[in-house]
């Protein structure tokens, strides 16, 4: 960012490129319109992000720290739930943000956005982290795989119930296989 530059036109372009960039696509959204929208001429844009491609990054690291924030929230507050309450609530906060998330998703194997996101980590699979995390760490990790997969499904597809079914299923059932084989960490029935 320039020396000089005002710290809440950087901030309006910015949430006006984001609603852009959602409406339109990275291909059909232009640096004029972006500014526009945020009541600037298009060389001011350029004050603060070198070209369109910078204000991409800056929107989807702006996006990616929102969504981890609430997820990181959220996860406080669903980790002692039970499979079903667990899974609602996260692929609740998960179709609040489809749309970006596809968005990101669709830059980042679009050949002339991919190559920007090539340092990326689009791995949200922390969201959860606190229904498994006190699992041995290989049943925790297949339990993740297996609910990132469905995930990308959910956001590919979007039929959200038959997919948070599957979700508790695969805890449930991963659950009670991890019960099996570590009844350690079964808490016993008072």
């Amino acid at each position: 960012m320039a020396r000089h530059a005002d710290p809440a036109k950087g901030e309006r372009i910015l949430c006006s490129a984001i609603e852009v960039f959602l409406e339109k696509g990275y291909r059909d959204a232009t640096v004029a319109e972006i500014a526009g929208r945020a009541g600037l001429v298009a060389s001011n844009a350029y004050i603060y992000y070198k070209d369109k491609d910078d204000l991409l990054l800056a929107a989807v690291r702006r996006m990616m720290a929102e969504h981890s924030a609430r997820f990181d929230a959220l996860a406080r507050e669903c980790a002692s739930e039970d499979a079903r309450a667990f899974v609602d609530r996260c692929f609740g906060e998960l179709a609040k943000i489809r749309r970006r998330i596809l968005f990101m998703m669709s830059c980042a194997i679009t050949p002339g956005t991919r190559e920007l996101f090539a340092d990326f980590d689009f791995d949200y699979s922390d969201v959860f982290a606190p229904y498994v995390g006190d699992w041995p760490e290989e049943a925790a990790a297949r339990a993740t795989r297996a609910l990132m997969a469905l995930s990308d499904s959910f956001f590919l597809v979007g039929d959200m119930e038959s997919v948070k079914e599957a979700a508790v299923s695969v805890l449930e059932n991963m659950g009670a296989a991890r019960d099996r084989a570590y009844p350690f960490m079964v808490t016993p029935l008072p």
